[in-house]
């Protein structure tokens, strides 16, 4: 059983908890056994129950709001525990500003927080993009509505890519181009495949041809290779007469090379696959690091994770393991941190190198557990 304690050691409450979990500043999400059946309640910083324990689960949404399961159904509150809708509704998948996405049936639709519906349609499938747009999907094609629901452009295309600096790739009838965060078609749905843009050129495929475009559509690079990569670090692997090629933006050859995989450059380093595995060459296709990985990714900051024999750990430009092959697995969290596991453990890396038990800010408040030996578990929060 778990119990609240405050930095001195003072208990908040008795030892009546299945477990406890910070939301926030202010609130944890504790279980208890409710006429043989667990619950979820809500406690405030004095360990005072302040939402009933009744529900199946809770959890907090973008810091604003507690998402509740009862039964085969979601409700919501604020997290100053006002109710925004009891649960009635079979999923609420996201919410952006004051739009909140709810399933009835089998169709989506928009509400407010006041639970007014701000788009009169039902639809198969909704996305929020950057708070601003949203995408949905109406017999099979997919349109665009504002953040009042407002219809900014019918249901007109077969697919629609992520927004990357402002433009998303969209495919019309086999065909493909962009638009931007209008729904405006910015450059022709004419090409028979796209990638995205990246250093302003997109490698676009027309009649089994790759060549580049500029944002406004421009042709820089002919259509003329069999195969092509983006750009990165001002430079592009492309592959014509089976053979390969590296090139600058200026459709300059700066050298062949033999690999049919290479990944982007990052730090003057590509990965290119062999038949012995994983390695790393320069600009100039050159082997810079000779070590052969089962896998590895691309550098940031200086740094690469890899992996032999299930075993991973992290390498600098230079070759040389900065963390020795030691970890079971490694999942980057974003925000420039690895998360590493050994043993059971956890620790965590900066993408600079800089390795910590843990990147996170203690709070006042720790849970405890008589069942564990005491051992204080502290609750920990990403940084801002």
């Amino acid at each position: 059983m778990f119990a609240l304690i405050d930095q001195n050691g003072n208990f908040l409450s008795d030892f009546e908890f299945l477990s406890i979990k910070r939301l926030n500043e202010r609130l944890f999400l504790c279980k208890q056994k409710i006429n043989g059946k667990v619950k979820c309640g809500v406690l405030n910083e004095f360990a005072k129950l302040v939402l009933e324990a009744k529900f199946d689960d809770i959890s907090l949404i973008n810091d604003e709001y507690l998402l509740v399961f009862d039964g085969f159904l979601y409700g919501l509150f604020d997290v100053n525990l006002n109710c925004i809708f009891d649960p009635m509704y079979k999923d609420v998948k996201f919410i952006a500003k004051d739009m909140i996405k709810v399933r009835v049936g089998t169709k989506y639709t928009l509400v407010d927080k006041n639970k007014n519906e701000l788009s009169k349609n039902s639809f198969d499938f909704m996305k929020i993009i950057d708070d601003e747009l949203v995408l949905f999907l109406e017999n099979s094609k997919f349109g665009f509505m504002d953040q009042n629901g407002m219809l900014i452009c019918e249901a007109k295309f077969d697919e629609v890519g992520e927004f990357v600096g402002g433009l998303a790739c969209v495919k019309i009838a086999n065909k493909y181009g962009f638009i931007d965060k209008n729904a405006k078609i910015i450059i022709d749905v004419m090409y028979d495949e796209l990638r995205f843009f990246s250093e302003n050129l997109a490698a676009f495929c027309a009649r089994g041809k790759w060549g580049f475009i500029n944002t406004k559509g421009k042709t820089i690079i002919e259509a003329k290779y069999d195969e092509a990569n983006s750009f990165s670090e001002g430079i592009a692997s492309v592959k014509k007469d089976n053979r390969y090629f590296l090139i600058n933006q200026n459709d300059e050859m700066l050298c062949e090379h033999e690999y049919e995989y290479m990944s982007c450059f990052s730090c003057g380093l590509a990965l290119v696959l062999t038949s012995d595995g994983f390695i790393y060459v320069d600009k100039n296709a050159n082997i810079a690091i000779k070590e052969h990985f089962d896998e590895a990714f691309d550098f940031k900051e200086g740094l690469a994770q890899v992996c032999i024999d299930n075993q991973w750990g992290f390498i600098n430009t230079n070759g040389e393991f900065v963390l020795d092959l030691q970890f079971e697995n490694v999942n980057d969290l974003g925000n420039g941190i690895y998360e590493l596991s050994k043993n059971g453990h956890k620790f965590y890396l900066e993408y600079n190198g800089k390795i910590t038990l843990n990147p996170f800010s203690q709070r006042q408040i720790a849970c405890i557990s008589k069942d564990i030996g005491w051992r204080i578990l502290r609750l920990l929060e990403l940084k801002e």
